[in-house]
């Protein structure tokens, strides 16, 4: 089983997560939470298509708290995905 769940950031208002498209923050719980019953130490790999993405940023971030994806297992990778 993979351990990362790569969660792209294309916009602010719309994230990709294994190649759906989710815009709204409860489908994007309900797609967290999916992934973390399929594995629960999964890490949360947020990958933002431009750095100036903040506030999809942070809906990833706080989906992924609703989620219950525990802090440590949150990466944020820098620039360019």
């Amino acid at each position: 089983m993979d351990d990362q769940l790569r969660v792209r950031v294309a916009d602010n208002e719309t994230i990709c997560i294994d190649g759906r498209l989710l815009t709204g923050n409860t489908e994007l719980v309900d797609a967290l939470r999916s992934a973390l019953q399929n594995n629960p130490n999964v890490a949360l790999v947020i990958e933002p298509v431009e750095a100036e993405y903040y506030a999809g940023v942070a809906k990833v971030i706080y989906a992924s708290q609703r989620a219950g994806v525990p802090v440590e297992n949150l990466r944020y990778a820098m620039g360019k995905a």
